[in-house]
């Protein structure tokens, strides 16, 4: 269980602020004008500051080395995004157009990165903010006037989108979409889709404006409340970044990438009504082990865990070593078992490659490119009214298993 519709909660939420500051924008322009709607603007300025902070330190507890990189780079580009003092030769509205530039080429580079790839220390940290003040006012001041120039005879021109023309829409929406259909693996690749869902926020906060004339996205008095609104929105999705990979951490086999054994108790715990498990082994593992190797075991693994997420309709977990529980809500015994049965069918049929997965030495290590097939025997059981606690419902579905795999294996009992 991947949880793969954070990513798009977090994108979702950057077009409906978009939606709620547009449709809401003579309300809050009244807001800002008066005296307590100015004072909360003041201080909303500083909350990305202490979000981007929580973030970088939330992530080097967890050594988690893209949020920890990207949430220190992104403090001085909202220090400069908010006005903040650089050098004559490297600053102004041109700076804040690098910057615009540079924020795809921050999120990209966070994806790239892997986990525990820097030492998230403070000479790290210091280094990164370095890099961070002065990088930008230095290709300003190196490229800022050619780039300029360039945008002048190009101007980037088409149909506005969001109020900016349509080249800076293509450029984010480019370097978006690649980072979202990127393969990226497991808990670490969601979690790097979950930044992802920065870029819209910094496209819709209005960085772009002082550049082009084209039309604010927000009337000129609400564009602050909106820059500040949005970045720290994007920095709340850095903090949900690292809450991500720290709940995926304790819930989420490393192996499988389905739930594991700590979800499975907590699940149990809170079971109620009609209910069915199963217990799910793979059958002969050890003797795959000792024939293929472990390694190779780890890639039939991955692929029984995902056959079972897919098609046995259930909430699957890694009970440990070869063994799965699926949790059945509101299913009774036979609709639970035809549907461990079907992933079973499924799995009987699929040929299993194991991409060079092999012991060394041996004969299996000669045909690198072999496939497998394997077979699971599963047991499932109900809750009823002699068998209520969670817990013996789940020992009456291991019970079954037994049995399946006394009668010959590769089969489903009722328990």
């Amino acid at each position: 269980m991947k949880r793969p519709w954070s990513v798009w909660v977090c994108l979702g939420l950057a077009f409906v602020s978009l939606a709620v500051l547009r449709l809401n924008a003579s309300s809050l322009e009244v807001w800002i004008g008066k005296p307590e709607g100015a004072a909360t603007l003041s201080n909303l300025r500083f909350l990305p500051y202490i979000l981007f902070g929580l973030a970088a330190m939330w992530s080097a507890r967890i050594a988690n080395t893209p949020v920890y990189i990207l949430s220190l780079l992104l403090i001085p580009a909202h220090y400069f995004f908010s006005g903040g003092w650089a050098p004559a030769w490297g600053g102004g509205d041109q700076l804040k157009f690098t910057l615009f530039l540079l924020v795809p080429v921050y999120v990209a580079a966070a994806s790239v990165v892997s986990h525990r790839t820097l030492a998230c220390t403070f000479a790290c940290g210091i280094i990164v903010l370095a890099l961070g003040f002065l990088t930008p006012p230095l290709i300003t001041g190196l490229f800022g006037r050619r780039l300029s120039m360039w945008i002048g005879e190009h101007r980037w021109a088409g149909a506005e989108f969001f109020g900016a023309p349509s080249g800076p829409a293509i450029y984010y929406l480019s370097v978006l979409l690649l980072i979202l259909l990127w393969p990226h693996a497991g808990r670490e690749g969601q979690m790097k889709k979950i930044l992802a869902a920065m870029m819209p926020c910094y496209y819709f906060s209005g960085v772009f404006r002082p550049v082009y004339s084209s039309g604010p996205m927000m009337p000129p008095a609400v564009e602050p409340a909106a820059f500040a609104a949005f970045s720290a929105l994007a920095a709340a999705f850095a903090v949900y970044a690292n809450g991500f990979l720290s709940w995926s951490k304790a819930y989420i086999d490393d192996l499988t990438q389905v739930l594991g054994r700590r979800a499975l108790n907590e699940s149990l715990a809170h079971l109620s009504g009609a209910y069915a498990i199963a217990m799910v082994d793979v059958d002969h593992f050890k003797k795959f082990n000792d024939t293929y190797g472990h390694e190779a075991g780890d890639v039939v693994l991955r692929r029984v865990a995902g056959i079972l997420n897919d098609h046995s309709g259930g909430r699957v977990y890694r009970y440990g070593g070869e063994e799965f529980s699926v949790i059945f809500p509101n299913l009774d015994v036979a609709a639970a078992a035809e549907q461990v049965n079907a992933a079973r069918q499924i799995l009987a049929e699929t040929k299993i490659p194991l991409n060079g997965a092999l012991r060394a030495g041996g004969k299996s290590a000669r045909k690198r490119d072999k496939s497998v097939t394997v077979h699971i025997s599963a047991g499932v059981s109900q809750s009823t009214e002699r068998i209520a606690a969670p817990e013996d419902v789940l020992r009456a579905a291991d019970r079954a298993l037994y049995r399946a795999k006394e009668k010959g294996r590769n089969r489903v009992e009722l328990g």
